[in-house]
């Protein structure tokens, strides 16, 4: 009798390192999350949760480690397919306005060459 193949985590992290400014942020980490588990990160204020957060949704860079979803390497396409990041805060600023929040996260995100916020704003009716 032969066993079935193992199914890979849908998460898998080894080692998994970050810093800022040259000072640990967390790490390493090793953990994996199976198919029906869920992953609770705890801890007091800036130890570091939310950075893990969006190291794993591909916001931020890890500086050692791998990250794996369903036992492939977590590229930025993988990532898109099978994570997502929401935060607590909505991302905008609240004294700007919608063109002008636009243009500020563009300029944190790049543009699009053929796109300006302008014509992005006219194109979903917010002109």
């Amino acid at each position: 009798m032969t066993d079935a193949p193992a199914t890979p985590p849908l998460l898998d992290a080894r080692g998994l390192c970050f810093a800022r400014n040259d000072e640990p942020v967390f790490g390493p980490l090793d953990f994996h999350v199976e198919a029906g588990e869920a992953l609770l990160v705890r801890g007091d204020n800036g130890v570091g949760k939310t950075t893990l957060l969006r190291v794993l949704a591909g916001l931020l860079r890890a500086d050692a480690g791998d990250v794996h979803v369903q036992g492939r390497p977590a590229d930025p396409h993988t990532r898109s397919q099978a994570l997502a990041y929401l935060g607590h805060l909505p991302a905008l600023k609240a004294d700007l306005g919608a063109l002008e929040n636009l243009d500020f996260l563009c300029g944190l995100h790049g543009r699009s060459g053929t796109l300006s916020p302008d014509a992005a704003m006219r194109m979903v009716g917010l002109d």
